[in-house]
């Protein structure tokens, strides 16, 4: 798929999607498609998942040397997305209960 359609799927804009491609945090599956513009990146099914982490980690306020060296760990990016929920769940938890302690 081109830039354009991975940002209609993952509501990532087209140049962010690029900025990321540029510090190898989404993955190019193609390159050299040559179009009457010239050269086009296209992206396999792995840049939606790549997308989603990217995302959730931004959530999370880290930034892209951190989200860098968390997707080129050896885990799958499921696993990876699995983790980054449960963490952002419990975060949350933890937030809720230091809210209400500051109420109480």
């Amino acid at each position: 798929m081109r830039v354009k359609e991975l940002s209609e799927i993952t509501g990532l804009g087209v140049r962010t999607i690029q900025f990321y491609t540029d510090k190898h945090l989404i993955a190019v599956e193609n390159a050299d498609i040559h179009t009457g513009r010239g050269c086009e990146r296209t992206y396999g099914e792995e840049a939606i998942k790549e997308c989603e982490m990217i995302m959730k980690l931004r959530s999370l306020g880290l930034t892209v040397m951190p989200i860098g060296n968390i997707l080129r760990s050896t885990k799958s990016i499921d696993s990876k997305i699995r983790d980054i929920t449960i963490a952002t769940e419990l975060l949350v938890g933890l937030m809720d209960v230091k809210g209400e302690e500051n109420r109480g």
